[in-house]
């Protein structure tokens, strides 16, 4: 299989695993990310990993409460805004013949070698996990 098709179908079933999850989760009769957590690192460690309260942020942008989405965690809008584009950029190449969505991935699979990009990146992602562990998440 080609690389852009197999990056399409990895893309593609994610977003499609994380619908039917952020969905079972706030309309389903779950009570996973209530009171119970599945995130393994929480499991072991019972802290926060920077991505915990990712699935509550999300469910907070559904309810239009954007405030409340990037107080529990900023991640979820980012997550949110993937979920949304993804998919179309997806369809749009596969309809239109082009791999727009492929070629952009490897430019910022290219750019996050620079440690002008990565270094930022990975600060951004350590204060998170501290503000998550001093939420108590």
């Amino acid at each position: 299989m080609h690389q852009a098709r197999k990056l399409y179908l990895f893309l593609f079933s994610a977003c499609a695993v994380a619908y039917v999850w952020l969905f079972s989760t706030k309309y389903g009769n779950s009570v996973i990310g209530e009171s119970v957590t599945l995130c393994p690192f929480k499991l072991v460690t019972g802290l926060p990993c920077p991505s915990c309260g990712s699935t509550r942020s999300m469910h907070c942008l559904i309810d239009g409460n954007i405030n409340e989405s990037i107080q529990t965690n900023p991640l979820g809008i980012v997550l949110a805004v993937a979920m949304l584009v993804i998919p179309f950029w997806i369809i749009y190449d596969w309809v239109s013949n082009k791999k727009s969505a492929f070629f952009a991935f490897r430019k910022m699979e290219s750019l996050f070698r620079k440690p002008i990009i990565y270094l930022p990146f990975i600060l951004l992602i350590m204060a998170n996990w501290i503000w998550n562990i001093e939420k108590g998440l």
